[in-house]
């Protein structure tokens, strides 16, 4: 299927080591892999996918912005990955399939997630609340396509108010860039699921992050 990316070329939940979970703002959120997630059936779960392209064009000729990263304002006003929760009885990647149609359009003839896009499943048993990450890589010609299908999306206007691109490159000061685009609100865990995402998928490494991260800690 044109877009979906094989699981042998990424790194998974089994065999990354996610250091920066200790963070204080991502300890609620426990990993664990997908099939121990289904496990949970009492809870609720909620499945999002970034979908991405690798890209190199500078940034005001300048700086190198490593990928362009989908993610959507939602009607709550907080950044997120599209998606949504799983309907009682249906099964994750199918709610995830259905989600990203209704959300941002995107053409089940061409994309498909499938399990081999799986990154990482958390629970927060405090809120008995399973989510499930996934990443898809297009090229650069497929994603700007899929950011026109967009605005003409079923739930575009009432459930996604506006698309961008996560900015991952960083500025001369060390903090414009990712790191000040880290301190905006995002919904959840996810802004743990992109940085866990950009490190599954080699588009920054733990140093990088980390240090962006750092930069968010008043």
């Amino acid at each position: 299927m044109a877009g979906t990316s094989s699981a042998n070329n990424h790194d998974t939940t089994d065999n990354l080591k996610f250091e920066f979970i200790h963070f204080d703002e991502f300890k609620d959120f426990i990993p664990m892999t997908f099939y121990e997630s289904l496990t949970f059936n009492e809870f609720k779960h909620a499945a999002h996918c970034m979908i991405y392209a690798m890209w190199s064009t500078k940034i005001l000729k300048k700086y190198n912005p490593r990928a362009a990263v989908l993610m959507i304002l939602r009607e709550d006003g907080h950044f997120g990955f599209p998606g949504g929760t799983v309907d009682d009885k249906e099964h994750v990647i199918v709610a995830l399939n259905r989600e990203l149609a209704e959300e941002i359009g995107l053409d089940a003839n061409k994309h498909v997630i499938a399990e081999e896009n799986h990154v990482i499943s958390q629970v927060n048993h405090q809120m008995k609340f399973v989510t499930h990450f996934f990443a898809l890589e297009v090229t650069f010609e497929e994603f700007r396509k899929i950011e026109k299908y967009c605005l003409n999306a079923r739930d575009y206007g009432i459930e996604v108010l506006g698309i961008l691109r996560a900015s991952l490159y960083t500025m001369n000061n060390n903090y414009d860039g990712f790191p000040a685009f880290l301190r905006n609100n995002f919904v959840g865990n996810c802004k743990q699921q992109l940085c866990i995402g950009l490190l599954s998928r080699h588009i920054l490494n733990l140093e990088e992050i980390e240090a962006s991260l750092l930069c968010n800690i008043d």
